[in-house]
């Protein structure tokens, strides 16, 4: 599994990486001070919104926002990266609830992911048509101190992506360099 991983993520790189570069080369990275995790990611199209603490905003900016340079909501891709406390498949059971007191039906999961080093987490993938369609993804894996990293994927295309698959693969849980 987690060959397939290195691969998809070399693949997906690959594609934006220009000819002859290695595409690991090209990742931008976050880790908060605590370093409970190091998140890489393609800048761009990534941006990094926001930090603080244990907590990051990533996005890909939506068409409207390319055009008017304003933050008119959602991105075309969204990720909130949080580490929060609980056990992941508790975690990910509280997901499935809130998901649909939210009136989002879910598409895939629960089910196992895998991140680097080993490191097993759980997701699932839901989606909402009202008021506009949108897709979700929710990972959570286990971080020290009886806590969860959270990932939180937001877009309007689907989340259920080699690229996406790459993103979470590479992710590092704590204590990082």
């Amino acid at each position: 599994m987690r060959s397939t991983s290195l691969a998809l993520l070399t693949l997906a790189l690959t594609a934006c990486a220009p000819s002859g570069d290695d595409p690991a080369s090209r990742l931008t990275f976050h880790a908060p001070e605590t370093g409970e995790y190091r998140l890489g990611y393609l800048e761009p199209p990534w941006e990094l919104v926001s930090a603080s603490g244990t907590s990051a905003l990533l996005r890909i900016p939506s068409n409207l926002m390319l055009a008017t340079g304003l933050d008119a909501g959602e991105g075309k891709y969204d990720l909130s990266v949080t580490v929060e406390p609980g056990a992941a498949e508790a975690r990910i059971e509280q997901e499935l609830r809130m998901a649909a007191a939210r009136g989002e039906e879910v598409s895939a999961g629960p089910r196992v992911v895998s991140l680097a080093g080993g490191v097993v987490g759980r997701e699932i993938l839901t989606q909402r048509s009202d008021p506009i369609a949108r897709s979700f993804r929710i990972v959570v894996a286990p971080v020290s101190g009886g806590r969860v990293l959270r990932l939180a994927f937001g877009a309007t295309p689907s989340l259920d992506t080699a690229e996406i698959d790459a993103m979470i693969a590479q992710v590092e849980i704590g204590p990082t360099p």
